[in-house]
Parts: C-alpha cells; structure tokens; sequence
C-alpha cells in the first residue's frame, strides 16, 4: 500500500511539474524554488510512512506533498479542471498546518488543535471558493505573477492569522514541554516558527507594498524553509527511533552496574529523563539507591508509573516524565531491560542459595550418617569374629573415603569456608591443599556472598586446569578493587592453549561470572602459560 501510495503520489506530481512547464512559460526562479516543495514532503513522508507505519504523519505529509501540484491543473485546459485547480492551489499549505498540529503522534490529541483546524480547512475553502467566483475569470493562481485583488489579500491575511495562531500553540507546547520532550522536538518546533515568521514577514511585505527585493528575498527564505521543514518532521521521528536503540546500550551496561544508583543513571540516559526516580522492591516497599521510600500511590499531575514486574512479582517501579507517554516502544524497551537484569540478578543469587541449601543438608544429613557408619564398623570390629574383620575394615575404609568425597562435591556445589571466613583466607587453606606452590595474594576485605563464591569457583577451576591440563609447576593468584569491581587473576607457565570453546569449564565459568555482571578473559598462547582473568562487580 505504501509502494503503490508513493508511486501514485510521484507519478501525480511529475505529471502536474510537466503540465505546469508547459502551462507556464514566463518562468522565474520562484517556479523553480516551488517546484522541489511538494516533492521533498513526498519523500520525507514515505519514509516516515515506511520506517512507522502506525503514525499518520507520513500518509499525511505525502498528501500535502502532492497537492502541492494542484495548482497545474489550472493549466490542462479544462473549465472543471482550471476550477478545480484554482480552488485547491493554497491547500497543501493547510495540510502542512494540519501535519504540524498532529506532530509527533499522527493524530489530534488536544480539542483546541481539532477545532482549529477545522476553522482553517474552512475558512480557506469558502474563501477561496468565493475569490474563484469573483476573480476566476483574471487567470491562474499560484507559483506565478497573478492580479492583486481585495480577496487575494483577505486569504493572506486568513493565512496570517492561522500562522500566528498556531505558532502560539508551538511556542507554548515549546514551555510547558520536559526536557526529554524538548531535545526531541525542537528541530521541529522550530523549523516551523521560522516558517511561520518567514511567511509573517512576506505576507504584511505583500499587503504594504513593500519593495519589490525585500518581497523576493522573503519569498525565497519561505521557500527554502518548506523545502526543509519535512526533513525536520523526519529528523524528530528519527530522534525517537535512535533513543531506542539506546536501549542496546542500557543491557549491556546493566550488565556491569555495580549498584542502584548506577542502574538508575542508565535508565535516566535511555530515557533523557534527568528528572527520573527507580524505586526497587525491598519485600514491603519500593524505596531509591538512597533508601528513600517511593511514592506510587499518587503522582504529580506531569509524572508518570510504571511498574516493572516478573510473574505478577514485583521488581521495581520507574517514575518518569509524562511526556515519555508519547514514546511508549522506548519506555517498554527499557522496562524490559530492566526486568531482564533485575530476573537474572535474582537468578543468581537464588542459585547460589540453593547451592548453600545443598550443601547445608549433605553437610548435616548424609555425612553426618557415613561418620556414623564409620564409628559402627570400627566398633563391630571389636566384638566380630576374626575372619569377619577384614570386611568390616574395608567398610570402614569406603566409608571414610566416600566421607571425604562427599565433602569435596559439598565444597563445589557451595564452598562453606569462603561464606564463614572470606574469599582470601579459603583461597589460602585451599593452596596448601594444592599438588603444585600457589602463591596468594588477596586483599583480605570481605565482599557480597556471590561475588566471593564466584570468585573462588574461578580459582579453583584455573587452579585445577593448570595442573592437569597445563602441566604447571606454581600458580599465581592475585586480586585487587577497581572502580567497584574486584578483579582476580589466576596464572601459570604451563604449556598454554587453553580454549574456552572447547571444554565445559571455563565456558561454565564464563556463565557463572556473567550472571553476576562480571566478564572473565582467557589469554593462553601456546608455549607462553595461561591467564584467566575475572572482574566481578562488588559494590
């Protein structure tokens, strides 16, 4: 639809630019300026129409595109068709006003914007109707020198007064506006008051007589500024589409925040909203990065909230400016980055938690039975006949060893020591436990439960590859904070090659450090060692 639209909109105006060459032959440079006019709102309204089609502003700009040509049917030699023409040359300017008054969101949302432009088609309707009547007979209008007369200057002066009207409602959605709205509208709103004081000047120049250059060089200006205002259109819906793509940027960088303050920076980028407050579900109350408890109950009248939600469970609340209202894909999308990074937080730490819970109850359930079981053999021992020894001896055996074996799955699923001591001192108890030297250096702070956790997973993992894969004799870990995020490193002089792509442990560690916001890098040149490098955000 919109391919046959556009075809018939140029084939429409090419046809009447021709009939117009033909039907106009002292040509001034005016016809020239007026001639890319109705084109440049044919092809900044097709892109509009393409790239958004639920907004009307592009079908209405093609429009006012081509009936910017009307006027040449003046020329084609028939009574009805002059008529026509002559009763419609001015109308695309009303259309233009009419897509001026629905910017940006392709309809008439304000009873005051509806009447006025009513009151405009009519107003030039019936007075150009009238003036066909009257000086109809004189010749052509448009684009072209044409005989002055009362009602000529009576239209102007019409076109006057709904110039002014209208570049009032600019000026005051301009003042009331937010700065989100501002940034993206002002291109807009101001290429139109330009065209509206252009079109002001030209019209009182005309009805005072002023001299005949200052008229040329006003007309030239008004053309040049039409030619340009539908690209101005486009730019603003432009502006829009780029503030989504921030969106992108906002994921990623969710990834890395290292506090709420920091989430509620990103979002406030997103949505150019310096204005903005997040409030995250504390189990009772939304409460800011401050601990400050949010309002949601009743907002201001120019405030707006929006809950962020996973599963009817609540999550967060953003309250934002209203006039993202008009923006509701770029809102959505940085909802829904939110809920992403806020679910894959909670994941985390419920993984985690379930880890602990695991290894709580294989700490005091079944290894607390083999103990048991233990002790029992040991004793059966004592009393039992000698030839049934030997086999209470090895059923001592087993179960010390399946004893040990089941702490050391418990200490994978959830290593208890890093919980109860901290992340350097585990890392030290479990270097000595180690085949090879590893040196430690640590700082010894205590850092999240996760970040800790995770941190020692990538230790032992680097630890264990080094020694079994990379034939190392000393491992070097060290660490340090940066900017909010603590940074691990674990090294060898092994035989290198190292490929996360290949194995399943360090992609799983890859994954484990990614659900809590943090990369990890693998540098392994063959011949050269191997270093694996974590940075965990632990604000």
């Amino acid at each position: 639809m919109i391919i046959g639209a556009g075809a018939v909109a140029v084939s429409f105006s090419l046809w009447m630019t021709s009939v117009g060459w033909r039907g106009y032959p002292e040509r001034s440079w005016a016809y020239w300026l007026a001639t890319p006019v109705g084109l440049s709102f044919i092809a900044a309204g097709l892109t509009a129409w393409w790239r958004w089609p639920a907004n009307r502003l592009g079908p209405l700009m093609v429009a006012g595109g081509a009936a910017w040509y009307l006027t040449s049917l003046q020329d084609l030699g028939n009574p009805v068709l002059f008529a026509l023409g002559y009763w419609l040359t001015y109308l695309a300017l009303v259309v233009i006003t009419h897509a001026v008054l629905v910017y940006p969101e392709g309809r008439l949302t304000r009873r005051v914007d509806r009447w006025i432009l009513i009151a405009d088609y009519m107003a030039y309707l019936v007075l150009q109707g009238i003036r066909y009547f009257v000086d109809g007979r004189h010749g052509p209008v448009g684009p072209r020198p044409a005989p002055g007369s009362w009602l000529g200057d009576l239209i102007g002066l019409n076109g006057l007064l709904f110039c002014v009207i209208v570049g009032g409602l600019l000026v005051r959605r301009w003042l009331v506006a937010s700065p989100p709205a501002r940034r993206v509208h002002e291109p807009v709103w101001f290429g139109v008051l330009v065209l509206d004081l252009v079109l002001l000047l030209g019209v009182l120049a005309s009805l005072l007589k002023l001299p005949a250059t200052l008229q040329s060089i006003l007309i030239l200006g008004y053309g040049l500024c039409l030619v340009a205002l539908p690209f101005a259109f486009l730019s603003g819906l432009i502006r829009i589409r780029l503030a989504r793509l921030r969106v992108a940027d906002l994921v990623v960088q969710l990834e890395r925040a290292t506090d709420p303050a920091q989430v509620r920076d990103l979002l406030a980028w997103v949505l150019s909203d310096p204005t903005l407050t997040v409030g995250f579900w504390s189990g009772a109350e939304y409460v800011d990065p401050a601990g400050r408890l949010v309002a949601v109950t009743a907002p201001a009248a120019d405030r707006t909230v929006r809950r962020v939600e996973l599963d009817e469970r609540p999550l967060a609340v953003l309250v934002h400016d209203s006039a993202l209202a008009d923006q509701p894909a770029l809102t959505d999308a940085a909802v829904a980055a939110l809920r992403l990074a806020l679910a894959r937080a909670g994941a985390a730490r419920a993984a985690l938690e379930e880890r602990r819970k695991i290894e709580r109850n294989l700490h005091d359930g079944v290894q607390q039975r083999l103990l048991r079981l233990s002790w029992l053999a040991k004793q059966a021992r004592t009393i039992a006949a000698p030839d049934v020894v030997p086999v209470l001896e090895e059923l001592a055996s087993e179960a010390r060893d399946t004893f040990v074996e089941l702490r050391e799955v418990a200490r994978g699923i959830h290593p208890s020591l890093v919980t109860e001591r901290g992340l350097a001192e585990a890392v030290e108890e479990y270097a000595l436990r180690a085949p090879v030297p590893v040196r430690v250096d640590l700082p010894a702070g205590r850092y999240p439960a996760p970040v800790e956790i995770t941190a020692f997973f990538v230790v032992s993992e680097a630890v264990v590859n080094a020694v079994r894969h990379a034939g190392a004799d000393e491992v070097s870990v060290s660490g340090r904070e940066c900017s909010g995020r603590l940074v691990v490193e674990v090294s060898d002089a092994g035989c290198g090659g190292a490929d996360p792509r290949r194995g399943t442990g360090l992609r799983g560690l890859r994954d484990r450090v990614a659900a809590l916001g943090g990369t990890l890098t693998v540098r392994s040149v063959p011949g050269q060692g191997t270093r694996v490098r974590a940075e965990l955000p632990c604000g």
